[in-house]
Formats: structure tokens, C-alpha cells, sequence
């Protein structure tokens, strides 16, 4: 009863949980599981990594970026790494138990989704035991479930609204079209669009 009043009592004195929120980066910061670079934007950024091991880097940010949207480590295995004059929008989510690269001169629009693994297993007898696992409050089994690196090469653009799938590389000067479904790796200098997203056209 105690713990609901305290944190009913913190939310009203930080209703948008700014102040819990710099509290958790800068422990991340203390701990080693975050590196942030020079005069780059983190104010409307939300990290949550789970189950971290002590001292073992797991989101690295470079220089001069503006980084908003989330950042979500699940596993100890997961890890994002952003480097320099990098932009990700609002509403934007990089999800990872094995590897999510993101180049330098990379834009990433808002409501985009980028996640390395399929989330569960195809068996459902898996699926079934992660169900009741999550009613447990236990960690998920992530041996069952498939992962892949995801590479962003630099001076990519991936539109709004795209999903971004395991084992992807978005080669340097790609464009992703709003609203795509990108499941294979990219041409350089090319522009891929639908969904599931083709090639439409070179640009150099």
C-alpha cells in the first residue's frame, strides 16, 4: 500500500515521468550500459534495457545526433549502436536481442518499428509456455525464438510507419518508402517501397 501511495505521489509531482526517466539513463550511464556522444539529443528519448549484465555496453550513441522514440534491449545479448549525425523520429522503436547498426548520416521518420528477432516462436506449443511465462512475471525463453542482425548503412532514409525485419542490411543511400515492410536487404542507392518492399528505382 505504501509503494502505490509513493508512486501515485510521484506521478503527481512528475506527471510525464521526466525526472524517473533522467534517474534511469543516468543509472544505465553509471552501470556501463550506455555511451552517449557529444552535443547529441536524448530529451524526448525512452530506454529500457532488461536484463543487463554489470559493465556490459549494450546502446551506444555517436556524436551530434537527436535521438527520440525507444530504445529496447530484451535480452543480455541485445545491443544498438547509432553513430554520428544520426536523427530518429518520435514514436519510432529499435528492438533487440541479438544487433541493431545504424550508420552515421542515417534518418529514421517517426513511427517506424526496427526489430532484430521474430518476437516468439512458429511453434505454438512455445508461444503457449511464453504466455504463461508472462503471467508468472518469468523471463522469456529467447533460445526458441529466431534473430538477425540488422545493418543501416550510412546516408539511408527509411520513411514513417516501416517495419524493418531481422537479418535486414539497408545498404548506405538507401530510401525506404512510409508505410513499407522491408524483409531482404537493399541495393545501395536505391529506393524500395510496399510490402512486402521491392525495388522501385536506382538513384544513382
Amino acid at each position: 500500500m505504501l509503494k502505490l501511495i509513493k508512486k501515485i505521489f510521484n506521478k503527481l509531482l512528475d506527471p510525464e515521468g521526466k525526472k524517473v526517466k533522467i534517474k534511469y539513463i543516468n543509472n544505465c550511464i553509471k552501470n556501463g550500459w550506455i555511451e552517449i556522444g557529444e552535443n547529441t539529443s536524448i530529451e524526448n528519448l525512452n530506454i529500457d534495457i532488461r536484463e543487463p549484465l554489470p559493465n556490459h555496453l549494450y546502446i551506444k550513441l555517436g556524436n551530434n545526433c537527436i535521438i527520440h522514440g525507444n530504445l529496447i534491449i530484451e535480452n543480455s545479448e541485445g545491443g544498438i549502436l547509432i553513430d554520428d549525425n544520426t536523427y530518429i523520429g518520435a514514436n519510432t522503436t529499435l528492438i533487440s536481442t541479438k544487433k541493431i547498426i545504424i550508420g552515421k548520416n542515417v534518418m529514421l521518420a517517426w513511427g517506424i518499428t526496427v526489430i532484430d528477432h521474430n518476437s516468439h516462436s512458429l511453434n505454438y506449443d512455445e508461444r503457449i509456455k511464453d504466455m504463461c511465462r508472462a503471467l508468472n512475471k518469468e523471463k522469456v525463453e529467447w533460445e526458441n525464438v529466431e534473430k538477425g542482425e540488422i545493418v543501416v548503412e550510412d546516408y539511408a532514409w527509411i520513411g514513417f510507419n516501416s517495419i524493418i525485419l531481422k537479418n535486414v542490411r539497408i545498404s548506405k543511400g538507401s530510401i525506404i518508402g512510409a508505410g513499407s515492410v522491408l524483409t531482404k536487404s537493399t541495393e545501395p542507392f536505391s529506393v524500395y517501397g510496399g510490402n512486402p518492399a521491392r525495388l522501385i528505382k536506382f538513384i544513382q
